[in-house]
């Protein structure tokens, strides 16, 4: 989800007004001062940040919490029940790839994926990984697609 998307349907599903939620794009890894605003972006760049107390999360947007800041509870159990959004990375092959491909490759990628140093090294980006089944990929990427087509029609988000 781009994050701009995120934010209309945070304004929508808190039922504030846009003008209300004042949003800040630049990424902390650019700013050399704490900006006075509220952020709704990737947890990555500001996990150091975190960290250190340079700034502060008030929820992650995931429906479950991150192991990155376990402490930081979801914008669901923050006062917004039913929110949850999350940025996800797939791959995908051209549509007459014959399944036994598919189905190696989707396999390669989940055994590295649950390597030891792998899981360590994107925890320490604030990021998890869930590899699946090629079938199941393709289950949630239709559901994205109901799901936003959903959320634009809602906004009433105009094609650019």
């Amino acid at each position: 989800m781009d994050i701009s998307t995120a934010a209309r349907r945070f304004v929508t599903a808190g039922r504030l007004a846009l003008r209300d939620l004042l949003t800040h794009w630049k990424s902390a890894a650019l700013s050399r001062r704490t900006p006075k605003a509220v952020t709704i972006d990737s947890l990555p760049p500001y996990i150091p940040f975190l960290k250190t107390g340079k700034i502060r999360a008030l929820a992650v947007s995931t429906a479950m919490r991150t192991r990155a800041l376990p402490e930081l509870p979801t914008i669901a159990e923050a006062g917004v029940p039913g929110f949850e959004s999350a940025g996800w990375f797939g791959l995908s092959a051209r549509a007459k790839t014959p399944r036994q491909i598919l189905r190696a490759i989707s396999e390669e990628t989940v055994r590295i994926l649950r390597l030891p140093e792998v899981q360590s090294r994107l925890e320490d980006l604030g990021t998890e990984a869930r590899g699946t089944t090629p079938e199941q990929f393709d289950e949630h990427v239709k559901s994205e697609m109901k799901k936003f087509t959903r959320i634009i029609r809602e906004a009433n988000i105009e094609p650019q």
